[in-house]
C-alpha cells in the first residue's frame, strides 16, 4: 500500500509540474469538456450522469461489499463487530484517497496530451495502456520511479488476485466437495484439493487475459461482467431480509430469471457494439499538436455522451441501450419484483410466525403481532393448608 500509493503521489506531483500547476491542469480539463459533475439527465440510456454515478454505482459497491463472499471474509476475520466497522470506515476512507489521485492523473494526463491524443495518433492501441506511457514520459528522468509505480499496481492487483482466487476455490469445496470427502485425513486432503483448485481457476484467469484484450474498456467490461451475477445476489439478499413473506420459490424464480434477463441483456449490448450498430462517440480528441503526425491524424471528434447508431434501420432494441452502470440495480429490482410475485402465487408463509430478528426494524413495525404459544393457567391455592390436606392431595 505503501509503494502504491507513495508512488501515485509521485507521479500526480511531476505530472502536474510538468502541465504547468493544478490551475492549468483544471483550466485545460474544463475547456475541453472533462470536468462533468452535474449531467442531471434522468435517462437511463446516457452512459455516464450524475445518477448513473450515484445511484447505479452505489448499487454495485453495496453488492461489492456489503454481500461479496471475499468481503465476508474480511469481516469476519476480525473478533469483533467494532473491529469491521471500523474496518470498513478505514476501506472509505482508503477507497476516496485511491480515488481522488487516480482521477485528478487522469486529468493531468489530458492536460498533458489534450493537443496530441495518444490513442488517436496510433502511439498506443487502447486506453488501458495510457497511464504505463504517462508514468514513462512524465518520470523517465527519475531512475526507479517507474518501477516502482508499475510494482505498486501490479502488486496491488495481485493481492486482489489472490484474495479473490482463494476465495472461490475455499467456496467451490464448501459447496461442492467438503460433502463427498471422508472424515478421515480430512483437512490435509481439503487444504490440497483447495490448492489445485487455485492453480486452476489461476490458468483460467491467465487465459483470459487474451480474450479481455480484445473486448475494449477494462472499467466497463468489468462492471458489465460482474453485473450478470451481482444484481441477482444483491437482489437476493435484499429479498429476504426487507420482503418477510419471500418464500424459497420466489427466490430461486427470481434469481435466475434476473440471471437470464441480465446475460440477454449484457450479450445482446455487446455483440451490437462490436457490430458497430450501438457506439458511445468518445469525448473531443486531436492530434494537430504532434509531431510529425498532425496532417495524417488531425482531427477532433464531437463531444456526446448518448449511443450513436451507424443505421437507423439496424437500431438495436431499446433494453440493449442501457447504461452498464445500472446493470446491478437493474437485475436487483427483477429478483425483488420477480420473487415478491412468486412467492404470493405459491402461498406466502404466515407473517406471525416469521423470526423478528432477520429483518431490520423498520421491517418488523409494519409486520403483524408476533403469535404467542397459549398456555393453560391453573389455579392456584392461596390459603395455608396442613399436612395432612397435603397427604389427601397427593393421594
Amino acid at each position: 500500500m505503501t509503494v502504491t500509493i507513495g508512488s501515485l503521489v509521485a507521479v500526480l506531483i511531476l505530472g502536474t509540474i510538468a502541465v504547468g500547476g493544478v490551475g492549468e491542469t483544471w483550466r485545460i480539463a474544463e475547456e475541453g469538456g472533462r470536468i462533468v459533475f452535474w449531467n442531471m439527465d434522468p435517462s437511463p440510456f446516457v452512459r455516464n450522469s450524475f445518477w448513473g454515478m450515484s445511484v447505479g454505482m452505489t448499487m454495485t459497491w453495496l453488492s461489492s461489499l456489503g454481500i461479496s463472499q471475499v468481503s465476508m471474509q474480511r469481516f469476519l476475520a476480525v473478533p469483533t463487530i467494532k473491529e469491521a466497522q471500523k474496518s470498513i470506515w478505514f476501506l472509505a476512507v482508503g477507497f476516496v484517497v485511491i480515488k481522488f489521485f487516480s482521477v485528478f492523473i487522469g486529468l493531468t494526463m489530458y492536460a498533458r496530451y489534450h493537443k496530441c491524443d495518444p490513442i488517436t495518433a496510433h502511439v498506443v492501441a487502447r486506453s488501458d495502456k495510457i497511464l504505463p506511457y504517462y508514468v514513462l514520459d512524465v518520470a523517465a528522468d527519475i531512475p526507479g520511479l517507474p518501477g516502482l509505480f508499475l510494482a505498486g499496481l501490479v502488486s496491488a492487483g495481485l493481492s486482489t488476485m489472490s484474495a479473490g482466487l482463494n476465495t472461490v476455490a475455499g467456496t467451490i469445496y464448501e459447496d461442492f466437495i467438503d460433502r463427498w470427502m471422508p472424515e478421515s485425513n480430512k483437512e490435509t486432503k481439503a487444504a490440497n484439493i483447495m490448492k489445485v483448485t487455485v492453480v486452476i481457476l489461476g490458468i483460467l484467469c491467465v487465459g483470459m487475459v487474451f480474450l479481455v484484450d480484445r473486448l475494449g474498456d477494462i472499467f466497463q467490461l468489468s462492471l458489465t461482467v460482474t453485473g450478470i451475477t451481482a444484481g441477482a445476489m444483491l437482489g437476493l439478499f435484499s429479498l429476504g431480509m426487507l420482503v418477510p413473506w419471500a418464500t424459497t420459490k420466489g427466490a430461486v424464480v427470481g434469481g435466475l430469471i434476473s440471471m437470464v434477463t441480465m446475460i440477454w441483456i449484457i450479450v445482446g449490448a455487446q455483440w451490437h457494439m462490436a457490430n458497430r450498430r450501438l457506439y458511445y462517440e468518445p469525448l473531443p480528441s486531436t492530434t494537430e499538436g504532434c509531431l510529425n503526425v498532425s496532417s495524417l491524424f488531425n482531427h477532433t471528434s464531437a463531444m456526446t455522451q448518448n449511443p450513436i447508431q451507424v443505421e437507423s434501420v439496424d437500431e438495436p432494441f431499446f433494453i440493449y441501450r442501457i447504461s452498464f452502470m445500472y446493470y446491478t440495480l437493474l437485475g436487483a429490482l427483477i429478483v425483488i419484483v420477480i420473487g415478491t410475485i412468486v412467492s404470493f402465487i405459491c402461498g406466502a408463509s404466515d407473517l406471525s410466525d416469521v423470526d423478528r430478528d432477520h429483518f431490520p426494524p423498520f421491517i418488523t413495525r409494519l409486520m403483524p403481532p408476533k403469535k404467542y404459544m397459549e398456555v393453560s393457567l391453573h389455579t392456584v391455592p392461596t390459603t395455608l393448608i396442613t399436612n395432612s390436606e397435603k397427604e389427601e392431595l397427593k393421594s
